[in-house]
């Protein structure tokens, strides 16, 4: 597989380990608690970070697919950095993202997730 092949599946599986899951609500409340809880949620889900996962009818019971498209792919493993640089394009089912640049941190240890993602240059997000 290729150098640029494997940091795409690599953060692939960092992205998709970032995915909140949903708690089963095994009891039902009394109908005057469930209206009031029902306002709370509501306002709670709107605060969501669309880059970390939580986008209202986006899929979190599986591994999600993030492509990431660049000129130029170097990850530096000793570091935990990988710095994607020329027309990157960012493919997700959240959101798309395009820049000049992409440094990604993974964070050190054995549950290896997404720290950070900083894009330069001519940034572009869309929901």
């Amino acid at each position: 597989m290729s150098r640029p092949g494997v940091i795409l599946l690599a953060i692939s599986c960092v992205l998709a380990a970032q995915l909140p899951g949903q708690p089963a609500n095994l009891s039902s409340p009394p109908p005057a608690v469930a209206k009031k809880d029902e306002k709370k949620e509501k306002q709670s889900s709107d605060k969501t970070n669309p880059l970390v996962g939580g986008i209202k009818g986006a899929p979190t019971d599986g591994p999600v697919t993030t492509e990431i498209y660049a000129d130029d792919a170097f990850f530096d493993s000793n570091k935990n950095v990988g710095i994607f640089s020329g027309h990157v394009k960012v493919a997700d089912p959240r959101f798309t993202l395009q820049s000049e640049k992409l440094t990604v941190y993974v964070t050190k240890g054995q549950n290896q997730g997404l720290e950070k993602a900083v894009a330069d240059g001519n940034v572009a997000v869309v929901r």
